[in-house]
């Protein structure tokens, strides 16, 4: 849903996009489809991004006006993601960049990785994953990507479509009105948890209020923040993992309902129609559908759990002891 590509920097190049009208083409359509459900790996500690802006300065005026606020999207949109090296030096060439590219390919599996046209092959062995930039458009690797996928509600295809997802991950929000400490929605916490990668994430968990026999409201969310803990901490986090706050609501009055599901991340965010509670493969063959979610809705969702919207009513909320 999120696919990321590598490319050589040689794409940028005045060569590659100033001379060849078909091929400016290519470029703006590549980077533009990207920002909507893509990522491009920012290669050698930064070195590639740094490659890459020295090109763009060199490009036309009207080639620069065009591809700058593209690429401002994508690095607002946090799509453009930095993969650290041990190399003291930034690669001599456009072939070496590839072969950084390749080497990284086997860990990182990339879903293409897009080569410039003017860098020869010679030792290069060709990959699944390789294409070349004046073939990419046309390529079963780039017609492939969706933006919606029927998923069945199990922990095995959850962990499948959201590994990748919050692999770059700085930051995550589950939104579910029936979020809670059952195991079936429990699971689907775990698999974001155990998943991200980066340390010190920010985690904020949704849910609408519930109410405890012979408890008040008061009560009821105390003994809802204890069993959130304790299921928590039997996870075993590590100790730089971060934070996770738990944010308990109740509709208002004649307000809006406290319905929509999803998980977000400071990249993207997935709407998820059938909820986020996973069944075991034995007991339940449902399906439910991933949405991937323009980003004035992801800004929507967000506003509607700031406790400064006043969209809900907020009745606790809680950073929780993870350790």
């Amino acid at each position: 849903m999120l696919y990321e590509f590598a490319l050589t920097p040689d794409l940028f190049d005045t060569s590659t996009i100033d001379n060849d009208r078909a091929n400016y083409f290519i470029m703006r359509t590549l980077l533009s489809e990207i920002s909507k459900n893509g990522l491009i790996a920012n290669l050698e500690n930064d070195l590639w991004i740094k490659n890459v802006e020295v090109r763009l300065k060199a490009l036309s005026q009207q080639s620069r006006m065009n591809l700058l606020p593209i690429m401002k999207t994508l690095k607002d949109r946090k799509r453009i993601v930095s993969y650290s090296s041990e190399l003291k030096s930034e690669p001599a060439d456009d072939l070496e960049w590839l072969k950084v590219a390749l080497k990284l390919n086997p860990k990182e599996a990339f879903h293409g990785i897009v080569m410039g046209p003017n860098i020869a092959m010679g030792e290069i062995t060709p990959e699944p994953c390789l294409v070349g930039f004046d073939k990419v458009l046309d390529s079963d690797l780039w017609n492939c990507r969706k933006t919606s996928f029927d998923v069945g509600q199990n922990e095995v295809e959850y962990c499948n479509f959201l590994k990748p997802i919050l692999k770059h991950a700085k930051s995550l929000s589950i939104i579910d009105p029936y979020l809670s400490t059952e195991q079936r929605f429990f699971d689907t916490v775990k698999i974001c948890l155990l998943n991200l990668s980066n340390k010190n994430v920010r985690v904020n968990l949704h849910a609408e209020r519930r109410e405890i026999r012979g408890l008040s409201e008061a009560q009821s969310a105390a003994r809802t923040i204890l069993d959130w803990e304790q299921k928590i901490k039997a996870l075993r986090l590590p100790n730089d993992f971060g934070r996770v706050n738990l944010f308990l609501w109740k509709p208002r009055w004649r307000g809006q309902r406290f319905h929509d599901r999803a998980i977000i991340t400071d990249q993207c965010g997935i709407g998820i129609e059938g909820g986020l509670d996973v069944y075991e493969t034995t007991r339940r063959l449902t399906k439910t559908t991933f949405n991937l979610l323009d980003s004035d809705v992801i800004v929507r969702r967000l506003r509607d759990v700031d406790p400064a919207s006043g969209v809900y009513t907020l009745v606790k909320q809680k950073e929780l002891s993870i350790r």
